[in-house]
C-alpha cells in the first residue's frame, strides 16, 4: 500500500533497516548493505525480491526497509511504503507483499505523470492515488498488484466462476485476468514478464479454488 508520510509509530518491536542504493550507470540496481540486525529469513526475502526487479530491468531508488512483527505497526496492513521518506515498513514475511511495496517505490521514480495517466485510462480508472477512492479503484494499487503478479515465482490467480463462466483472476483488483494484467505490465514497463503467461493458467484448471464461488 502506497501511503503519504506521517510520524513514525513508536514500537517496542524489533525494527531492522536495509539500505538500498542505485548504481547510476548501465549496471543494475545494487543492494549495498544489509543491517546485521536482520534475521536470515528477512535478508533472504529482501534479496529475493530485489533479484526479481533486477532480472526485469526495473531499477529501484534507495529504500530504507523496516521489519516489525505485528500488522499493528503497519496500520493493519502487511506492509506500507512511505514515498516521501522512501521507507518501506514490512509487518509480514510475505513475498507478494514485498514485491507489491517495492513496486510502489519503483513506480514513484520510474513513471511520469503522463505514464500514470495512460495506465489509469488503460485500466478504466479515474485516479492514480486519490484517497477518496476505494483501494481497488486507485491506479497506484493496480500498478503494484500488476508488478507483483508479473514478478512472483508462482501463479497467484484463483479459479473464478461467475454466472457459469470460468476464468482465472486476482481477488484484489477487478479486470485481473492474465491478458489484462499482461497488457498492464507491458504498459508500465514496455516489455513482457518472463514469468507469467497463459499456459500456467491452463495448468491450474485441474484444480478448484475455494474462492471460486465468490462474486466481485
Amino acid at each position: 500500500m502506497d501511503t503519504t508520510p506521517h510520524t513514525r509509530i513508536t514500537t517496542l518491536a524489533l525494527v531492522a533497516t536495509i539500505l538500498w542504493t542505485v548504481v547510476t550507470s548501465t549496471q543494475p540496481t545494487t543492494l549495498t548493505s544489509l543491517s546485521p540486525s536482520l534475521t536470515v529469513e528477512q535478508q533472504d526475502l529482501v534479496v529475493w525480491a530485489m533479484d526479481r526487479f533486477v532480472a526485469n530491468g526495473l531499477d529501484l531508488p534507495p529504500i530504507e526497509t523496516e521489519f516489525s512483527p505485528s500488522t499493528i505497526d503497519c496500520m493493519g496492513h502487511k506492509g506500507l511504503y512511505y514515498a516521501a521518506e522512501r521507507r518501506l515498513h514490512m509487518c509480514a514475511m510475505d513475498k507478494r507483499t514485498m514485491l507489491h511495496e517495492l513496486a510502489h517505490a519503483w513506480a514513484n521514480v520510474a513513471l511520469s505523470k503522463a505514464d500514470r495517466q495512460r495506465f489509469v485510462e488503460l485500466r478504466g480508472l479515474n485516479t492514480w492515488n486519490d484517497r477518496g477512492e476505494a483501494w481497488k479503484e486507485r491506479g497506484t494499487e493496480h500498478a503494484a498488484e500488476t508488478i507483483a503478479w508479473a514478478l512472483m515465482d508462482e501463479p497467484i490467480h484463483v479459479r473464478w466462476v461467475d454466472d457459469g463462466i470460468e476464468s482465472f483472476r486476482l481477488l484484489t483488483i477487478p479486470d485481473s485476468d492474465v491478458n489484462s494484467l499482461a497488457a498492464g505490465f507491458e504498459a508500465l514497463t514496455s516489455f513482457d514478464s518472463p514469468y507469467r503467461h497463459a499456459s500456467e493458467v491452463q495448468a491450474q484448471s485441474a484444480g478448484f479454488s475455494p474462492e471460486a464461488s465468490l462474486r466481485r
